[in-house]
């Protein structure tokens, strides 16, 4: 029930990678920015402030977090394209980013002015139910969920989360009401509180950061 994924930082120029090699070149030489595509206490939320707060030490610059939730990241990536600064980072999970060109006829972007410089974590993906739910296995669920089609609601991080549900729903032949989110750390809310059957959700394990 559980898979591991790729997060990527993602930048247009700049690797932290060769964060000794740019210090030593002047940069940076102001504040840097890290544009999270997802609200505050989100895997990549809290990978983006550890990392923040080790990198500010090292450069010797202000790191901040900026979180722009919404849109399938979208708004995330259009704001950090527009900055067009070389200070301004994306920090994302990549599969946020590899599906856009096959569930979107037109993006508001183009996807090769995104080049992933570092990985910085893994990401745990899992399948939950609330607590009290009669489901123990994810057997149980689809065949419940086969048998009552439309009844269960569920919620899935954006991105290649959900396009992995879809495959899982396609594959079973399941319907299951998808509930959007402009935040998804909402939906582990609304799981516990039984107003949502199942959510496909993530965490991230940080690590040190390397090349792609």
């Amino acid at each position: 029930m559980v898979k591991t994924r790729r997060a990527l930082l993602l930048s247009e120029a700049l690797a932290i990678a060769a964060s000794l090699r740019m210090r030593a070149a002047g940069w940076p030489e102001r504040s840097v920015k890290f544009i999270v595509p997802f609200g505050p206490g989100a895997g990549a939320d809290i990978g983006a402030r550890v990392f923040a707060e080790k990198l500010q030490a090292l450069w010797g610059q202000p790191v901040v977090v900026e979180n722009r939730p919404g849109g399938d990241s979208i708004v995330a990536i259009t704001a950090f394209l527009n900055a067009n600064d070389d200070h301004t980072f994306l920090f994302a999970p990549a599969g946020n980013l590899t599906v856009h060109p096959f569930i979107y006829s037109k993006l508001p972007y183009d996807p090769n002015n995104l080049v992933p410089i570092a990985r910085v974590s893994n990401t745990i993906v899992a399948v939950a139910v609330n607590a009290d739910s009669p489901f123990t296995t994810m057997r149980e669920f689809t065949e419940a969920a086969k048998e009552a089609p439309g009844k269960y609601n569920g919620a899935m991080v954006q991105g290649i989360t959900e396009f992995t549900f879809w495959g899982y729903e396609a594959a079973e032949g399941l319907k299951i009401v998808q509930v959007p989110y402009r935040d998804i750390n909402s939906a582990a809310v609304d799981l516990g509180e039984g107003w949502i059957e199942i959510a496909m959700l993530f965490y991230a394990m940080a690590k040190q950061a390397e090349g792609p």
